[in-house]
């Protein structure tokens, strides 16, 4: 089976805004391997790299839905605590289960071989990670069970300081393991796309080079929307991106994909479908972008098809993350 590593795409985590995406194959990253300490039990490199780009994923996912909802429902504008008469408040919106697996597994991988210098990062995060979860289990607990005819927010109050306290925590933990993270990120791209062009890997380099296409889409539109929401996306720079991608994928399409082409890549027997599923996930962000292209005379459409190409984008690379 293919040794392949996640693509990831890190949006935004608690106060710090990122954006990017990352590829690679981690038997290739030697140079932030050091294989030493001799008491450590052994895990598949791949396995222990993943684990990493699954916690880096939860947090700019599920934890950032978690914590931007709690924030509208219980921080005014000032960044004061809000407290609420609303006998139906939620806590938050969104599931805790996910980033707690995620936190488990990264746990898991920080003692094992091989020793990678991100581990570090990472056992500090995580101390910090773990006391958040403990906070928002308090907190969706407090509005589950809360009386709304005597209690008056002081707990809500409590909790929410004690919230805001672990986010300064977590600033700089965040950056380092961040600017770690992404330095590992960008030298294991550039060497698996050196091997994928000098094997010949059409499917994979042409799958990599649409996520590149759309990528470059998502940031032009994120980057052309404003703190106040207006988008000043230029038409004439968006019709460029927009022919980018209709070559990306029909070159995609163009590609082989008989059973000897996906085995000569390393793929599994069963990946046919996932890279028929990639490619259509490919089409519909391409659909998508026609779409919006369409829809710069009428605000509230261009509106709409931005949030839609950033969904679609989280879409293709959930597909490619699928395929083994």
């Amino acid at each position: 089976m293919r040794n392949k590593s996640k693509v990831f795409m890190i949006m935004s985590v608690f106060s710090m805004v990122v954006i990017m995406t990352g590829c690679g194959t981690v038997k290739k990253a030697k140079e932030s391997i050091d294989n030493y300490g001799s008491n450590s039990s052994k895990m598949d490199e791949g396995d222990k790299y993943n684990a990493y780009v699954d916690l880096f994923n939860v947090l700019s996912d599920e934890l950032t839905t978690i914590e931007s909802s709690y924030a509208e429902y219980h921080i005014d504008e000032a960044g004061n605590f809000a407290p609420t008469d609303d006998k139906n408040a939620l806590g938050f919106i969104g599931d805790t289960s996910s980033v707690q697996r995620a936190i488990e597994e990264a746990d898991k991988a920080i003692s094992t071989k091989p020793k990678m210098d991100v581990d570090k990062d990472v056992e500090a995060l995580l101390t910090v990670l773990k006391k958040e979860m403990s906070i928002l289990e308090e907190i969706e607990s407090y509005y589950n069970e809360k009386d709304f005819l005597n209690d008056h927010d002081e707990k809500g109050k409590e909790l929410n300081t004690k919230l805001l306290s672990v986010y300064k925590q977590a600033d700089k933990l965040l950056k380092k393991f961040h600017d770690n993270m992404q330095a590992l990120m960008s030298e294991t791209e550039k060497k698996e796309r050196k091997s994928h062009e000098k094997e010949g890997n059409k499917i994979s380099l042409g799958m990599l080079q649409f996520i590149d296409v759309a990528k470059e889409t998502r940031n032009l539109v994120n980057d052309s929307i404003t703190e106040d929401g207006t988008i000043n996306l230029i038409p004439e720079e968006y019709a460029e991106v927009n022919i980018k991608i209709s070559k990306a994928l029909d070159e995609l399409k163009a590609v082989p994909k008989d059973s000897n082409a996906i085995a000569k890549e390393g793929f599994s027997s069963s990946s046919t479908f996932d890279i028929d599923n990639f490619i259509d996930k490919a089409s519909e962000f391409k659909s998508l972008s026609n779409t919006l292209s369409a829809s710069f005379e009428d605000e509230e459409s261009l509106t709409d098809s931005t949030k839609e190409i950033s969904n679609a984008y989280s879409a293709l690379i959930d597909a490619y993350n699928k395929i083994n």
